[in-house]
């Protein structure tokens, strides 16, 4: 039987306005790169799930560099605008995502280092150029939209259409280099994973807990950030929760 490694939750949670003076202390310090400033941008499910990564490769005993967020959100974006495509205009497009896109996106195209692909946001230091990344984001998810739209009313194959978007993508974000240099190793992302960070995205999974759903199942959650259509394992909340908390 599989290995499981990684356990992300999603479920709803409520948090409720309190004050405590109880004080915590560290029990199992989990290992990590540093923190990560996602500067106003809509990717937070890339920010967290690329830093999963890291932390695993890191405890598996492999010395990964901060990898890069945006290099998972630019493959996603066409992932996304094929099944756009594909559905004719009718599923889900580029407002959210799930771990699973980064999970997959990995698994299909490998990773790059943060220093090699930033999506453009190294510069972006003060507030007001994080809110014009916002806005500049919702102007490309817009135009996104706007030219799928426009590409499936005209029948315009997959290719055009997809070249479209990554004309779209590298004005906005940058370009993802086809090649880089890593410790004097010529790489693509495929073998800079192979040869540095030789994880198995199929070695994972997503724990979830819905009442509505039947438990210990593999259930698709019927949220629109879903567009994969990926099964989580549906557990109790109790069990759910020591799961969570076991050594």
């Amino acid at each position: 039987m599989r290995r499981v490694n990684l356990l992300f939750a999603l479920v709803p949670v409520l948090v409720l306005g309190c004050v405590s003076n109880k004080r915590f202390s560290n029990t199992t310090l989990v290992e990590s790169t540093d923190l990560k400033h996602q500067k106003y941008t809509g990717q937070c499910w890339s920010f967290a799930s690329t830093s999963l990564l890291e932390a695993e490769a890191i405890r598996l005993g492999y010395d990964v560099p901060e990898l890069s967020s945006f290099f998972f959100v630019y493959h996603n974006y066409l992932d996304n605008a094929k099944d756009y495509l594909k559905n004719k205009g009718t599923s889900h497009l580029n407002n959210g995502d799930l771990t699973f896109s980064v999970l997959d996106v990995f698994g299909r195209y490998g990773a790059v280092p943060e220093s090699v692909y930033d999506g453009k946001l190294t510069d972006i230091i003060s507030k007001r150029q994080m809110n014009n990344r916002w806005k500049e984001e919702d102007e490309m998810n817009a135009l996104i939209k706007v030219k799928l739209d426009s590409l499936v009313q005209s029948e315009s194959t997959v290719d055009q259409s997809l070249a479209v978007v990554k004309d779209i993508l590298n004005t906005y974000i940058g370009e993802v280099p086809e090649d880089f240099t890593y410790q004097g190793q010529s790489v693509t992302s495929k073998t800079f994973t192979k040869n540095f960070l030789p994880l198995n995205a199929k070695d994972y999974i997503e724990l979830t807990s819905y009442s509505h759903h039947p438990f210990y199942e593999k259930i698709i959650l019927e949220i629109p950030a879903n567009w994969r259509n990926k099964s989580y394992l549906n557990l109790p909340m109790e069990g759910f929760i020591n799961t969570m908390i076991m050594p």
